[in-house]
């Protein structure tokens, strides 16, 4: 009997990946390909080959080059793309640096120096022919290096075939891009969301998280004062935003207190909403999963209107995640007022604004395209702050489960906000811009049935106030899918007005996502489709889009158009192209729309943007308007460089010109400094009317996060954010409760979700803040950054309700695990190979399962403190004895746990020698045949059967 050792621990590894690329401004369409590769002096020949490992194409196109019969050249900077390993390309100092796997592991191929360094450290001479620069300007390229120096540069054993035309990567180690993947897969348990959108914690103990009656606020604090330079006086203002829970809710509220001429002005009012959420599976009575009160806002119908705001109620039985309509959403938050604002959708820049006054922003009618549609929100603030928001969203959310139902209402009252502190002052909207002429109480209602799993149907009722007044509607419709294709078709009746039929799809064909829109109108008005002759008759439109990989990196094309026709016979028709690129941190976009009046081209417009590192420190994004017809002319343009060494340290400067008016300019510099606690910052800015601004600020959070409850002072916003306080101890008396001869674990690593937490303390303690939306969340034991690889959490995982704004404490109790180890045998004595043996708990359930080796050894590990039983499969019918093993603190380590097969009783009945041999023989057949689909089985001689 061989000895067995345990698994090693897999090392953790960081695959850090920078592409140094400059931005190529373009009037229209960004070039997708460069020119062709000249080699001067060389009779160089290009190879378009396969990349494999193994039975796996990791490439199917790899560009290459042939020199003579058998000297094949590959470059370094794509192929380490490929299997992502770290270099940094510098193609005019004929050089490329970088690591392999890990940081220590550093390369070098200096060709103007004549020399390379392995990932091994050997430093070795480069012949004149052991490399090919290939540039194609603008910083384009590629070093080729001859087949033999790579495989001395990496461990990749790369084999070429040219007959194939192909290379396989031979080595036996793993690659980056294999251990990245084992690190995915590993994480996938924890990570896999349920057909609701939940994840499975099935055997997780859960930790509660109630809603309070008070706790302590975490609180926003934004100042600024300044010197305007066109009438020399003094301004400023200091906002305030808090959140914590009130009452039993989650209470948001924000108030601006300004400095006009040196004077401080209190706030005509303040802004206030309470939230309760029931997250995951969770409900409240009557089903409802969301209740908000305060300065709310309304969801209406697509062709209504987008919202109606004021003090009001909101109720939901949706989940938070899921979205009413079909193919548009509203894309929504709160911010710092005077944040600049960026929505990107699939990496492609979709639309761009400004926090508003009131700290909201709102994007409405976001298009939706089939399949997965990923939403980033880039706030951008003026002492260089950057903070993203993702948020993903599918047209197939529309459809409920069959015999699912769920509904939305709400009530406001236009007139005001929840708290006015000066009633002198005019009612400023909670959402400005939705045009109200007339204010009264507004409400709205729907609800949505799912028939089957194709087929959801809804109805709503609506009375909101237009442009034109206060108008009702209601609307019956539904959303459907067969196939690919995914639809929704929804019958609008304006009360004492018109009606109107609004159909949807959505599908993909050939790798192209398309939707389709028709609305035919008669009669019917609101503040989307028009009043009086402006109103709509019909309307059609349709957009595409696709992405697909190229060398330079990830493209995407949009394309769009729509037409309709209105009351008084005009018509409008607008067709856009779009198209951006993205690579690494790099992305660029343009977009080109023309715009058809009465069926002649009134204008084509264009707008090009690019987001861009130009090195570690210097960062850079720009926009570009231009005019194509009827005249070509350069609009405006703006740029900002940023600058950042390091984390503390940022500046920027900002160039703004009207293209135009060539005495509009815009000029701004601005330096700031993160001290921890707070950010501080002073801006310049210069424009040809104004003279020059001069603004200090400075930004902080107060947040109730400390490691010991208390608040701490910190540069970045915390008030949207979920805080988690971890302490992990070991449990040596198995009561889930620290006491006794417990004690605090340091240096134990902990995942949320699959997302490594820093390690814990002296004190076994360490915080968790991140800033998404507030869920459930798994808490689990990160096995890989163990100090003892036996220690495992009591409970398989732990869940905690993370909600924004309020820290949630838990005690992670670790025990220490043992090991139980045997082996099979048969009656004779001699071993069963390729057994399928299981650890069944007291409860039970089966812990583990594994299969005998050649010598009929099993071992099961990381065996928690316990009763448990050893015995084979029960569906394979065998007579095997269990055994039942405790596995203890004081005897953790089970060994020689050993069983045996006992062979069948005899019988009485007589069998001729010949027929038992056929019998055995079928037996054996059948026994083979059975380990031949357990996974790991094995003959006696350890090759696999």
């Amino acid at each position: 009997m061989s000895t067995h050792s345990v698994r090693d621990t897999i090392s953790k590894f960081f695959s850090i990946r920078l592409s140094v690329v400059v931005l190529v401004f373009c009037a229209l369409i960004l070039p997708l390909s460069p020119a062709k590769a000249q080699i001067s002096e060389k009779d160089a020949y290009e190879l378009i080959v396969q990349v494999r490992r193994h039975d796996e194409v990791v490439a199917r196109t790899l560009l290459g080059y042939q020199v003579g019969y058998s000297s094949y050249y590959l470059p370094i900077a794509e192929l380490g793309r490929m299997i992502e390993y770290y270099t940094e390309l510098d193609l005019e100092g004929q050089k490329v640096t970088g690591w392999y796997s890990q940081p220590e592991n550093e390369f070098v191929v200096d060709i103007a120096n004549g020399y390379y360094m392995t990932s091994g450290g050997e430093v070795y001479d480069l012949a004149p022919d052991d490399a090919i620069i290939k540039s194609y300007g603008s910083g384009f390229g590629d070093i080729y290096l001859k087949l033999e120096r790579l495989n001395e540069l990496f461990p990749l054993d790369i084999e070429f075939n040219f007959l194939k035309l192909q290379m396989e990567l031979a080595t036996p180690r793993k690659l980056p891009y294999e251990l990245r993947i084992e690190r995915e897969e590993r994480r996938d348990q924890a990570l896999e969301r349920l057909a609701n959108g939940n994840p499975d914690y099935k055997g997780y103990v859960v930790k509660e998280n109630p809603y309070r009656m008070i706790s302590k606020p975490a609180v926003d604090i934004d100042a600024q004062i300044g010197r305007r330079g066109s009438d020399d006086s003094t301004n400023g203002y200091t906002n305030l935003y808090g959140r914590n829970d009130f009452l039993g809710f989650s209470a948001d509220y924000s108030a601006r207190f300004g400095i006009e001429d040196g004077e401080i002005e209190m706030p005509d009012n303040i802004r206030a909403l309470f939230t309760r959420r029931a997250f995951g599976n969770d409900t409240m009575p009557l089903g409802i999963r969301e209740v908000r009160v305060g300065d709310v806002g309304l969801r209406t119908p697509n062709l209504v209107r987008g919202a109606t705001g004021g003090r009001g109620v909101t109720v939901s039985s949706r989940p938070v995640k899921r979205q009413q309509n079909f193919d548009e959403i509203t894309i929504d938050g709160t911010g710092i007022p005077g944040y600049e604002i960026e929505l990107y959708r699939n990496s492609e820049l979709i639309d761009f604004g400004v926090v508003s006054d009131t700290g909201e922003y709102r994007f409405e009618n976001v298009e939706l395209f089939a399949g997965n549609n990923i939403f980033r929100t880039v706030l951008y603030g003026p002492q260089g702050q950057t903070e993203e928001r993702i948020e993903e969203h599918t047209i197939g959310g529309s459809l409920l489960s069959p015999g699912k139902t769920e509904y939305e209402a709400g009530i406001v009252d236009t007139t005001d906000n929840l708290i006015t502190l000066d009633d002198d002052d005019p009612f400023v909207r909670t959402l400005e811009d939705v045009g109200q002429n007339d204010e009264g109480i507004a409400y709205s209602g729907s609800v949505s049935h799912g028939i089957n799993r194709n087929l959801t149907v809804f109805a709503t009722g609506t009375n909101t106030f237009s442009r034109q007044g206060e108008r009702a509607y209601a609307t019956v419709g539904a959303n459907y899918g067969f196939g690919n294709v995914l639809g929704s078709t929804e019958v609008y009746q304006e009360f004492g007005g018109g009606n109107a039929v609004d159909n949807r799809l959505a599908t993909s064909l050939a790798g192209w996502r398309v939707n389709l829109r028709t609305g035919l109108y008669k009669d019917f008005e609101s503040d989307r489709t028009g009043f009086d002759e402006s109103a709509r008759k019909y309307d059609i439109e349709g957009r595409a889009t696709k992405r697909f990989a190229t060398d330079f990196g990830s493209v995407g094309i949009q394309v769009s158009g729509d037409h309709e026709k209105r009351e008084d016979d005009s018509t409008r028709s607008r067709y856009r192209l779009s198209n951006s690129l993205a690579r690494g941190g790099q992305r660029y976009g343009n977009t080109l729309t023309a715009i058809y009046q009465d069926s002649d081209l009134s204008s084509v417009i264009g707008r090009t943007n690019a987001n861009f590192r130009l090195s570690r420190e210097l960062s850079s994004r720009s926009l570009l308007t231009y005019g194509v017809y009827p005249t070509f002319d350069w609009q405006n343009f703006t740029t900002e460089l940023r600058y950042r060494p390091n984390r503390e340290l940022r500046a920027g400067l900002t160039y703004g010109q009207s293209l135009r008016d060539t005495s509009d300019v815009r000029i701004g510099a601005d330096v700031g400094y993160d001290f921890g606690t707070f950010l501080g910052s002073i801006d310049g800015n210069w424009n040809h009317d104004g003279g020059v601004d001069v603004v200090l600020r400075a930004s902080t959070t107060l947040a109730p996060f400390a490691d010991d409850g208390g608040y701490m002072f910190d540069s970045r916003t915390k008030r949207t954010h979920n805080a988690l306080r971890s302490k992990v101890f070991l449990d040596r008396n198995l009561n889930n409760v620290f006491d006794g001869d417990d004690e605090w674990l340091s240096d134990t690593g902990l995942e949320v979700d699959g997302r490594e937490l820093e390690l814990t303390n002296e004190d076994g303690s360490v915080s968790y803040v991140q800033g998404e939306q507030g869920d459930y969340a798994g808490v689990t034991l990160d096995e890989e950054r163990l100090t003892n690889p036996f220690h495992r959490t009591a409970a398989k995982g732990y869940v905690v309700l993370l909600r924004p704004g309020v820290a949630q404490d838990v005690e992670i109790p670790v025990v220490e695990t043992g090991v139980i180890d045997g082996s099979a045998y048969f009656e004779n004595g001699n071993p069963i190979p390729g057994l399928k043996m299981q650890l069944v708990s007291g409860h039970g359930e089966v812990i583990e399962e594994t299969m005998t080796s050649y010598d009929g050894f099993f071992v099961f590990e990381f065996i928690k403190p316990g009763t448990y039983i050893v015995r084979a499969d029960p569906q394979l019918d065998v007579a095997v004895p269990p055994r039942t093993v405790i596995v203890s603190p004081d005897a953790l380590f089970a060994y020689g746990v050993n069983v045996n097969m006992q062979e069948p009783p005899k019988s009485d009945i007589q069998v001729e020698k010949t027929q038992v041999k056929q019998n055995m023989a079928s037996i054996l057949t059948n026994l083979k045949k059975l380990q031949s689909t357990l996974s790991g089985a094995v003959k006696n001689d350890a090759e696999p059967l």
